[in-house]
């Protein structure tokens, strides 16, 4: 599934000091447990000059 067509139920703010790793830190995540779910781990980019 694309992320254009997810259907979000929430989101979270995670840091992380690298992308795979903000992924194995939702491995054991209780939601991924159900049947269906999962989670998209995203990167979010510093802004210039903040």
């Amino acid at each position: 599934m694309s992320a254009a067509n997810a259907n979000v139920g929430g989101y979270s703010v995670l840091e992380a000091d690298s992308v795979e790793r903000a992924v194995a830190l939702m491995d054991r995540h209780p939601h991924v447990m159900m049947p269906g779910a999962s989670i998209q781990v995203f990167q979010a980019l510093d802004i210039p000059g903040m």
